[in-house]
């Protein structure tokens, strides 16, 4: 009877010992179907999925960590958003998914963007980023964005953008041709808005439909452009039509 009972008990441990690995096995594959997206509070410590559940969460003042690549964010306070890096080359990206634009910042808003991409932004006015408030870009590339009207990379709207060590380029304005509209490939400037063209940034290949619209930029009556040198030995050049039209003479 002893030895029955002893025989039962190692088939039980045995059929146990075969049972583990089966576990082990499929839980790699669970952890491994992370997002590719994450955002961390650097103020709170709080982690979150998408960078628009971290803005929306965020106290004004607050400094948002962005890895991997992220939906695109309507902006309300001030915030400083920063992307990862890995060996001075940008890794984090902020798209708009080919629908919609992927940054829109309010105005009264103060917002200052770092080692980011922001990319395929798609909507009538500032695939890009549409802005109102205060923006200022360290070190962020603008690219492959499209406005069906203004503003393909950068609609600026009566704000403040100012660029450092940022490259603005290869976006498009005014696909459709639309009647009244205007290109502003790369950026688009109107409202009495101002735009900083800083030391090493760049507005190039950037393109609109048709000659006067500003491929590179279009800078609306009565706005601001500082910095911008257009053509060869300048920062802003290579785009279709024209590198900057400036209608402030209007």
């Amino acid at each position: 009877m002893r030895n029955v009972i002893l025989r039962t008990t190692v088939l039980a441990v045995a059929a146990a010992a075969v049972a583990v690995p089966a576990v082990a096995a499929v839980a790699p594959a669970a952890s491994a179907a992370t997002a590719t997206c994450l955002v961390v509070d650097t103020t709170s410590d709080y982690s979150y999925s998408s960078l628009q559940a971290a803005v929306s969460a965020a106290v004004s003042g607050d400094t948002l960590f962005v890895k991997g690549t992220c939906a695109g964010a309507g902006i309300g306070k001030n915030l400083t958003i920063s992307g990862q890096s890995a060996s001075g080359v940008k890794t984090a990206t902020l798209s708009g998914g080919g629908h919609g634009t992927v940054l829109t910042i309010d105005a009264g808003a103060t917002v200052t963007l770092n080692t980011l991409i922001v990319t395929d932004g798609t909507v009538a006015f500032g695939g890009g980023i549409l802005n109102g408030g205060t923006v200022t870009l360290d070190g962020i590339t603008v690219t492959g964005n499209t406005a069906f009207k203004s503003g393909g990379g950068i609609y600026n709207d009566g704000g403040t953008v100012t660029l450092n060590d940022s490259a603005v380029s290869n976006n498009t304005g005014d696909v459709g041709d639309f009647t009244g509209a205007f290109g502003g490939g790369g950026i688009y400037n109107t409202g009495l808005g101002t735009v900083i063209i800083g030391g090493g940034s760049t507005v190039t290949g950037n393109s609109a439909t048709a000659p006067g619209e500003g491929g590179g930029i279009y800078n609306a009556c009565g706005s601001t452009l500082v910095g911008a040198v257009a053509g060869a030995g300048g920062n802003v050049y290579g785009n279709t039509y024209e590198d900057i039209v400036d209608a402030t003479g209007c």
